[in-house]
């Protein structure tokens, strides 16, 4: 796909996979056992919406990552939230696409999760997201533990 070789980077194989309505395109392999359902992940992101069909700095909506919030020129009064958010999944109120491309993950790895908006929002306006707006979640998985 389009996504995935713009993710290719040198000795590396991108791997694309769907799973309830979301694709996963893991751009880093992780090592050891994949998120189960019960589980419990630690993790970075950077979540953009779609209305375009590209990622950039302009659609980014949220993120926990300091050099994605730097990059995009967000202001960084609030240092608190640069840090790994950590999550049970089965208590986790993660919006659905996200949820459903999330298990299976291993630890080191990066990935970007994408869904439409029958799996994100819908027909709600959140925040600067528009309605009915896909959603691609960027990744990167710190631990995992079932």
């Amino acid at each position: 796909s389009t996504i995935a070789s713009s993710f290719q980077q040198k000795d590396s194989t991108v791997m694309v996979r769907h799973s309830k309505g979301s694709t996963i395109v893991t751009i880093t392999q992780g090592t050891g056992e994949g998120l189960s359902s019960g589980g419990t992940v630690s993790f970075f992101y950077a979540g953009y919406y779609l209305t375009s069909g590209s990622i950039s700095n302009s659609n980014l909506f949220a993120t926990n990552s300091r050099e994605i919030a730097e990059t995009a020129g967000w202001n960084l009064s609030d240092t608190t939230v640069f840090r790994a958010d950590t999550l049970n999944i089965s208590d986790a109120e993660l919006v659905k696409g996200l949820k459903n491309g999330i298990i299976g993950v291993k630890s080191g790895e990066e990935c970007l999760i994408m869904f439409n908006q029958d799996y994100g929002f819908g027909k709600k306006i959140i925040g600067n997201i528009p309605e009915n707006s896909a959603l691609a979640y960027h990744l990167w998985i710190e631990s995992v533990a079932n």
